[in-house]
């Protein structure tokens, strides 16, 4: 997250050679001291969790952010923020569990 030896985080994706194969920074609106997660989605796009900010976003392989999530709790007294992680789960394996016909949601990844 660059706590203490940058003001942005990123999200960054590497091969076992640690060679960076993509990468998300946005200096101005992506920042969080603390916490967060990224997953890949099935078409490609990342969902990203700004745990500090209380912010969760999709954004797709040119890093344009393609939807968002911002949770405004100003009136509550967290210190470490709201959204830890958010996963993502396809509609259908969930309709799938609703309907007992999957055991966990666990099974839809």
């Amino acid at each position: 997250n660059g706590w203490e030896t940058r003001e942005y985080s990123r999200a960054v994706e590497i091969t076992r050679n640690n060679e960076i194969v993509w990468e998300y920074k946005n200096k101005a609106e992506f920042y969080s001291q603390y916490m967060g997660s990224a997953q890949q989605l099935p078409n490609d796009n990342r969902l990203i969790t700004s745990s500090g900010q209380d912010r969760a976003f999709e954004v797709n392989k040119n890093g344009e952010v393609v939807w968002e999530l911002d949770v405004d709790d100003s009136d509550i007294d967290r210190p470490h923020g709201g959204i830890f992680r958010l996963t993502r789960f396809d509609k259908d394996c969930l309709d799938n569990v609703f309907e007992g016909k999957v055991k966990h949601s666990r099974m839809c990844n």
